[in-house]
């Protein structure tokens, strides 16, 4: 997990945290995942301890 924590660390803009839940990706979505509450845990998981 420390590495994927790493890895997640290095991504700059494009962390979770970064969403603003306006549903459009979920829109173009073609096996139409959940996005935005994917991102949510994401965020929880990896930017817990920020």
């Amino acid at each position: 997990m420390a590495f994927a924590t790493l890895q997640y660390m290095s991504l700059g803009r494009a962390k979770a945290s970064n969403c603003v839940q306006c549903g459009k990706c979920e829109q173009h979505c073609p096996q139409h995942i959940s996005i935005r509450e994917e991102l949510k845990n994401v965020k929880a998981t990896f930017e817990q301890n920020l």
